[in-house]
């Protein structure tokens, strides 16, 4: 190191000191003169993270359920922002973990007398826009209740008491919003929205953001563009960053669909004034334009259809459970990716044609418009052009019978390392779930992460050893295993009904109780279906039903014997403590599903079981397992049906699952875990 870097390092060192006091401080007597008891591993990964702080680095920590992790960032947090007065950043994956960080800030900040401003920020569409609902219901003689509210001061979705469709919220919420058009509407004054990103822009509190917000900030900041948030913040916290790597492909990710073609027209025809010329006599040629158009992509994405279905009937590996499906370039494809792009070109001819003819003039809007048609052109170049030496992938999507195209680079670890770790801005990762291993080095155990995210191997980023929970696993729970039923890829159907009877009788044993986590949507619809035939004494509920997923808790929650069938979001984030969630049931090992990206990944790996599909399984299944103990006195089983964590089955990975898993009391005997329950589980307290 040169001379003259040991000094900086020494003076940040000496700057910072008294934040390492405040920490120890806090943990070492405030926390207990509060009456918090003290927890080791929150103690020391608070540590970790002060250290990575003070010394400028990039730092990544596993802390296990119980741990206490948001108090563990929060405290160096504060104290670094009482010291230097810059704005501290800290990006979660939910809005309800939002509200629990914004809680945990609150408390925090009284017991160390200090309060700086909280911006707590959620994206546009959480929002009320004034203008859009006048005008959505200005129509109406009579006002309606929404509207009422919203006059009354709602200004987000929570603040109504009245349910709102999805319809209805989706047109009169802030959408598009442009901090320059906005500022001139005449109910700016009023809108929460604007305000809360003005607050998050100026700031030099705590901002509480979601990652993807986050993300969008940092690459505007890599582009050298104006940000969403304080230029000046100088301390990144991600929670739930088991998260990242998807997070950042999404926003990489390019996405064109027969409905986002048609409405870029639409857009460009309302921006080109030329509806307005002689009372609409060029709507006509206008639609025709567009017609063509429309036409050319129903060519294109029948195609697609047809690639997806056929993927589906002739590959067993693919599902339509698969939300990603490859994509074929052969001749119908060529032929019809040709015609789309010609008739889009034709069709901006045509508008500058006609806007030249009577004299309109192009706006900055409209301009932009162009822009993303031209861009839309050469992204339909990329698809003809794909092949295996291109260094993006593609691929389709398929949601609620809506088909798109999708693209993103094959490596997306250079653009999170430089929106993240290269700006010399220490970002710190944690989640309970960020090892993939519990062996080896720390650079082994958190290598997957640190490969897909780019972290910095080098002096500018630390490791932090895991933290298991503190919860007594052992004493109040066990992992059943079944370890005779049929292999469940290679005999799909017999492992589906075998085990969906194993199911039946283990949800007796506890009488019911139970949230059931499927990797596959049409495991979960069978199994449901076979449910409701048995005259079982308690409710079976499904993801898959009417509601969103905080109704279907609420309701799970409210019955204490109830059954919840799910898949998807529920793996991870939901917090049910006490009875209701006596008994998880794990229907199968949560190998990812083939798609695109893993396949990509899988083809570069010198070992694709252990370096792609086993890590991404471990840190789902720990993930999904982690919903049982929510509270130091929960008690309750895993049932894990799965066989081939059993003994028949001989495999490379069987032992890491074990090793991964925060319980290590185990059994296949059907009858010791009914002894287990029976003793153990049954009797804890209601919460």
């Amino acid at each position: 190191m040169k001379l003259e870097d040991k000094i900086l390092e020494h003076r940040r060192l000496h700057e910072m000191q008294p934040i390492l006091e405040g920490v120890t401080s806090f943990f070492e007597s405030l926390s207990k003169d509060y009456g918090f008891e003290e927890r080791l591993g929150q103690k020391l990964l608070s540590f970790d993270i002060t250290k990575a702080i003070i010394t400028n680095k990039c730092l990544i920590g596993e802390a296990g359920v119980g741990i206490g992790k948001s108090f563990a960032y929060i405290v160096p947090l504060l104290f670094y922002n009482q010291q230097t007065e810059k704005p501290v950043v800290i990006a979660t994956s939910t809005i309800a973990l939002q509200e629990q960080v914004v809680s945990d800030i609150k408390t925090i900040s009284d017991m160390i007398d200090y309060h700086p401003e909280i911006v707590n920020t959620k994206g546009q569409n959480h929002f009320i826009c004034r203008k859009r609902a006048e005008q959505y219901f200005g129509k109406s003689e009579k006002p309606s209740n929404i509207l009422l509210a919203i006059r009354d001061g709602a200004d987000e979705r929570k603040d109504f008491t009245m349910r709102i469709d999805n319809r209805t919220w989706n047109n009169i919420n802030v959408n598009g919003y442009n901090s320059e058009s906005c500022y001139f509407c005449k109910y700016a004054s009023e809108c929460e929205y604007r305000r809360i990103r003005v607050r998050m822009e100026y700031t030099n509190g705590i901002i509480v953001c979601n990652q993807d917000l986050l993300l969008a900030n940092q690459e505007k900041l890599s582009d050298m563009r104006r940000g969403l948030i304080n230029s000046d913040v100088d301390v990144i916290v991600i929670d739930e960053a088991h998260n990242l790597e998807g997070k950042v492909r999404n926003l990489l990710t390019k996405t064109i669909s027969k409905s986002s073609i048609l409405a870029l027209l639409k857009k460009v025809i309302l921006l080109s004034d030329l509806l307005n010329i002689r009372e609409g006599q060029l709507a006509d040629i206008l639609n025709e334009e567009h017609e063509a158009v429309a036409e050319s992509a129903d060519l294109l994405f029948s195609e697609f259809e047809n690639q997806i279905q056929l993927q589906i009937y002739s590959n067993t590996l693919v599902s339509e459970d698969s939300d990603r499906f490859a994509i074929q370039v052969n001749s119908n494809t060529e032929g019809a990716v040709a015609q789309l792009r010609s008739s889009i070109i034709d069709f901006q001819n045509r508008i500058e044609q006609l806007m030249s003819h009577y004299r309109v003039r192009q706006n900055k809007s409209l301009n932009f418009a162009f822009g993303e048609l031209r861009l839309l052109v050469g992204y339909l170049w990329d698809v003809v052009e794909y092949n295996k030496e291109a260094d993006y992938l593609l691929w389709l999507e398929k949601h609620n019978n809506q088909i798109s195209v999708s693209k993103c680079p094959k490596e997306i670890d250079f653009e999170a390392n430089e929106m993240l770790f290269d700006n010399y801005t220490p970002t710190i990762l944690v989640s309970a779930t960020l090892a993939n291993t519990t062996e080896g080095s720390l650079n082994e155990q958190y290598g997957y992460l640190i490969r897909n995210v780019g972290f910095p191997k080098d002096k500018y980023g630390m490791l932090s050893k895991p933290k298991p929970s503190p919860f007594p696993y052992n004493q109040n729970a066990m992992i059943y295993y079944a370890s005779d039923l049929p292999h469940p890829t290679r005999f799909r159907d017999e492992f589906v009904k075998q085990a969906t009877q194993r199911w039946i009788e283990l949800l007796k044993m506890s009488n019911g109780k139970a949230l059931v986590l499927f990797t596959a949507k049409s495991d979960l619809s069978y199994v449901y279906s076979e449910l409701k035939k048995n005259d079982l004494l308690f409710e079976i509920l499904s993801q898959s039903e009417k509601g969103s997923q905080k109704e279907i808790i609420r309701k799970f929650k409210n019955d204490e014997d109830s059954v919840l069938l799910a898949t998807g979001s529920f793996w991870e984030g939901i917090s049910i403590e006490g009875k209701p969630l006596s008994h998880l049931i794990i229907f199968r090992l949560p190998f990812p599903v083939p798609d695109p990206i893993i396949d990509y990944k899988c083809s570069i790996a010198e070992n694709p079981l252990m370096d792609v599909q086993v890590p991404e399984m471990v840190i789902k299944l720990k993930q999904g397992v982690g919903r049982l103990i929510r509270k130091e006195t929960d008690k309750g089983i895993v049932s894990i049906l799965d066989p081939r964590l059993g003994n028949s089955f001989k495999n490379q990975y069987k032992d890491l699952i074990w090793d991964a898993l925060p319980m290590k009391n185990k059994t296949d005997s059907l009858t010791e875990i009914k002894e287990f329950y029976t003793t153990v589980v049954s009797d804890q307290d209601d919460n």
